[in-house]
């Protein structure tokens, strides 16, 4: 856990989610503007706006990065002043950051963001749940990432990976971060993040595939000191 600056990992066996149907994107969201229409039921003369809700039990894990991690990190590649920074609480002083500057918040999110699209990639082998079947919420301020599984029938998954493949999914994300089979066009020419590394369903990611960069992680052309160790 130390070499990829996580502080604790924990599985949350029954999980209750609530998923809304807000409307549909239309059209690209990394090329384009995006374009949002809500879905209409009704008569044709008496079309509503509808949103549709369902409740359902899952599982879930948590992976809750260091806080002083994320500093040491923002403080090597400029990002913030290590004078203005509280060392000896760090969670508080990074939760400070986060809440009150923007641009630290959106570096956070981007680390967090990251890894969570890593550990989605590379969770099918153990889980034996794809890409689809899982989705995330990211924490910025709690420097914390949820994945979880979308479905309420096909779990017990990620309980069995939490139990007895933990340090293999972890392993397989570092692979995948150093290794890309599109570099060096996916690191140098599209930003670090492309399909055969980072991009998701843009259902299952919860940004539609913005703020990702594997160089957050490794180091590279926009980052010198990168989050993993080792």
């Amino acid at each position: 856990l130390e070499k990829y600056g996580i502080e604790s990992v924990i599985l949350i066996s029954n999980l209750y989610m609530v998923q809304m149907l807000l409307g549909i994107i239309e059209g690209s969201t990394r090329r384009e503007v995006l374009l949002f229409r809500t879905i209409q039921t009704g008569s044709k003369e008496h079309e509503d706006p509808t949103v549709f809700l369902r409740r359902f039990k899952t599982e879930g894990v948590v992976f809750k990065l260091d806080s002083s991690r994320i500093i040491e990190w923002l403080v090597s590649n400029g990002l913030v002043n290590k004078s203005e920074i509280n060392i000896n609480d760090p969670k508080v002083a990074l939760r400070n950051l986060v809440q009150t500057r923007e641009e630290v918040r959106q570096k956070v999110d981007l680390v967090l963001h990251t890894l969570s699209h890593l550990l989605i990639q590379q969770s099918s082998i153990d889980t034996g749940l794809d890409a689809q079947s899982l989705s995330e919420i990211i924490y910025p301020s709690l420097a914390s990432i949820l994945i979880y599984s979308t479905s309420s029938v096909d779990i017990g998954g990620i309980e069995y990976t939490y139990d007895n493949h933990m340090s293999d999914w972890l392993n397989r994300i570092e692979e995948l971060a150093h290794d890309c089979s599109q570099d060096p066009a996916c690191m140098e020419d599209e930003g670090g993040a492309c399909n055969a590394c980072l991009l998701l369903p843009e259902f299952v990611c919860k940004n539609f595939n913005q703020n990702l960069d594997r160089g957050c992680l490794i180091g590279g052309p926009r980052y010198g000191f990168g989050f993993f160790r080792g």
